[in-house]
């Protein structure tokens, strides 16, 4: 059984001292950041879904009853399945179907179709932004702002009596985070559920995350947190420069590779070569507020493509 030391309890008593370290706005910062990053993400991806949709709905069959046209000669294409569902007066063949553009509701009987087709490559799931849970903790590792949020829910599922982190407000039927306020735009109602949801799962959060997430208190002590738009400074290399720029976890590769193309273009005042570095340590040191520097890295702070 879990003591509650090791609980959940303990983990949000600790993340209340840091907030009376820091400030509350610190943390809600980086909830309101991850929420517009999923957001984001999210709608990015319903975006691709609905162009694949468009465009089986105009060269698509049957799928299973009509033979596969061959594949366009002229640029890149992929194979794509989709299903349509949807309810209509009559029962209309496929084709009827098709010509109506797939209706998802004109009343009477229910309809599944598959279609299949060849879309643009540049429309392949391929390309299409990743979504991630934070709860369970996944393998890929988070980001700083992504770790804040996490204890911020941790916090607000189970601490009583302090003042909650959510952004967007409370819910007047209990004290958790408010899953759709009132009078709220509808991008900010997406974000508040976002974080609603992620509350809810931080009440059942396990003893290997409570472990994970105890280890960034220590390091959140150790390195305070910024406030949004606060500016680093001074020479920075390896981890510590990808953290101070942004970059994403699962960038981080990609982008030091970059760099290493293109260091010499940063010119001479951005960076420097380390005289026998020490193991483990980085060889060269950047100035983390070099303006060409944060150009570089502007497109690395994004999730890898799945």
């Amino acid at each position: 059984m879990e003591s509650i030391v090791d609980g959940p309890q303990e983990l949000a008593r600790q993340v209340a001292g840091v907030i009376r370290e820091v400030g509350i706005e610190v943390f809600r910062d980086a909830v309101r950041q991850v929420a517009a990053e999923h957001v984001a993400a999210q709608e990015e991806k319903d975006r691709r879904e609905e162009a694949r949709r468009a465009k089986l709905k105009e060269t698509g069959v049957w799928c299973g009853h009509a033979k596969l046209p061959e594949r366009p000669k002229a640029g890149a294409w992929c194979h794509w399945v989709a299903t349509f569902r949807g309810l209509v007066k009559d029962r209309p063949g496929f084709d009827e179907l098709k010509a109506a553009g797939f209706p998802s509701d004109q009343g009477g009987e229910g309809y599944m179709v598959d279609v299949e087709g060849w879309i643009p490559e540049e429309l392949s799931p391929d390309g299409d932004p990743p979504t991630y849970d934070l709860l369970p903790i996944p393998k890929r590792g988070l980001t700083e702002p992504e770790k804040v949020a996490v204890l911020s829910a941790i916090h607000d599922a189970h601490r009583k009596g302090d003042e909650k982190i959510a952004p967007w407000g409370v819910s007047r039927n209990s004290d958790m985070p408010a899953a759709a306020p009132p009078e709220a735009e509808l991008d900010e109602c997406s974000k508040a559920t976002w974080y609603h949801v992620l509350t809810r799962e931080a009440r059942e959060i396990t003893s290997t995350d409570i472990s994970l997430a105890r280890d960034w208190i220590d390091a959140i002590r150790a390195k305070p947190l910024a406030g949004e738009g606060a500016d680093v400074t001074g020479f920075l290399g390896g981890e510590d420069l990808a953290e101070a720029l942004g970059v994403h976890p699962s960038r981080r590769g990609a982008f030091f590779r970059k760099l290493e193309r293109k260091r010499v273009d940063l010119g001479d005042d951005c960076w420097h070569e380390v005289n026998d570095p020490r193991p483990n340590s980085p060889r060269f040191l950047y100035r983390a507020d070099s303006p060409k520097l944060r150009h570089l890295a502007e497109p690395y702070k994004t999730r890898k493509p799945a």
